[in-house]
């Protein structure tokens, strides 16, 4: 019968001075246990190793995500989340529940083409095609690794109240970082810092006065903040508008890579914060009623301050003078933070709306941020592809009664 065995992930390296994983290295220096480990080892070794004095090193190696078991022709078990115990399979003596967390999908072409993966898991589950047809039985030693990895439904109840993808979402994004493999910038060339713009603005937008000496202070101003959708119908104006993006999505400065370091890029500095300094948003504007301005869908240019009309189709229907949609060129982002790319895109993005909806009033306007969007169909109207220029954020901008 086959049974799963203890192995060095292809993903660590094995050195002279012992086996790395993630930035992090155990020292190994015993040759008979390094070959045992390479050959593989049985739940029953492994449990009789963890008593002795190689023990330890069994465990600072699984902490490191350095192990996986492997239960050969079927599938392998991979750590995702640093510092997991290692924990010893046990055979299931019949069929198991998948859990409805769980995920499977097709991951490349090699030996194990499919991934298991699930929210409530801190591992991962890579499947041979013979696996595939076992899976629905989930017994046996097959049955004991989704067991030990919690892709059950033992777990369930835990989780009440999230849906599949969110729960896999923030799993992804926050608790297995660390064993993650360096992310992209290390094959290529950083993505630009803003957009390449050769077409001329339709209009130059005026920058904002200085504050006046009645403009409540940050703290009045968040104590007071409502999101007012009470708009007056009055057109916006280009000086109130020029205000708004220049108190909070200009681009202020930019300072270059530095040549001789290969992971250097570009970064861009603004009024509001981005990870890593990426800003990698743009502002598009559906403008329907803006004194001054042909009705059209429009490009915010942060370095010129001005806007591009990009030539969009616009809604026949809009709910306020201006529809303001924020995009994320995620290859930029996904360049340095690939593994939670989205993740600091959004956070990005409910800065920019705080700092909107916190600026607006001093200038007469109200930012009414909206909570979902339909991705195709902002698409469409800016003439984007979304899986390059992801919309990530809405809000509908119009005249406050003062």
């Amino acid at each position: 019968m086959t049974v799963p065995l203890l192995r060095v992930s292809q993903s660590a390296r094995i050195g002279p001075r012992g086996i790395s994983r993630a930035r992090a290295e155990v020292p190994v220096q015993d040759v008979v246990f390094m070959a045992a480990l390479h050959s593989g080892l049985d739940p029953q070794q492994v449990t009789e190793m963890l008593s002795g004095p190689m023990g330890a090193v069994l465990r600072a190696l699984q902490r490191i995500g350095a192990l996986v078991w492997d239960l050969p022709g079927v599938a392998t078990l991979e750590v995702l989340a640093p510092r997991l115990p290692l924990t010893v399979p046990t055979q299931r003596p019949g069929p198991a529940r998948l859990s409805r967390f769980a995920v499977l999908r097709r991951d490349g072409d090699g030996t194990h083409p499919w991934l298991l993966e699930s929210g409530l898991s801190q591992y991962r589950l890579r499947l041979t095609d013979a696996g595939m047809v076992q899976l629905p039985g989930g017994a046996g030693w097959l049955g004991g690794l989704l067991d030990l990895a919690g892709f059950l439904d033992s777990q369930d109840a835990r989780a009440e109240g999230w849906s599949v993808h969110d729960l896999l979402f923030q799993a992804r994004t926050r608790s297995s970082m660390e064993l993650r493999d360096p992310p992209a910038r290390q094959r290529g060339v950083p993505p630009e810092a803003v957009q390449p713009e050769a077409a001329p603005l339709a209009v130059q937008l005026p920058p904002a006065a200085g504050p006046s000496p009645d403009e409540p202070s940050l703290w009045e101003a968040t104590e007071s903040r409502r999101t007012r959708r009470d708009f007056t119908g009055a057109p916006v104006t280009l000086a109130c508008l020029g205000a708004l993006l220049w108190r909070t999505l200009r681009v202020t400065g930019r300072q270059a890579a530095d040549p001789a370091d290969p992971l250097a890029y570009d970064v861009v500095f603004r009024p509001v914060p981005s990870g890593g300094s990426m800003h990698a948003s743009d502002l598009w504007l559906l403008c329907r009623d803006v004194e001054g301005l042909r009705p059209g869908v429009y490009r915010y240019d942060p370095v010129r301050h001005g806007l591009v009309d990009v030539g969009g189709r616009l809604p026949t229907e809009l709910p306020a003078p201006v529809v303001g949609i924020i995009t994320a060129r995620h290859k930029r982002t996904a360049w340095k933070y690939e593994p939670f790319a989205l993740a600091l895109e959004l956070k990005d993005l409910g800065v920019q709306l705080m700092a909107l909806q916190l600026s607006a009033p001093t200038v007469g306007l109200g930012v009414v941020p909206i909570g979902s969007g339909g991705t195709d169909e902002i698409g469409d109207a800016l003439g984007v592809d979304p899986l390059v220029d992801a919309p990530i954020g809405e809000f509908l901008l119009g005249v406050l009664d003062a």
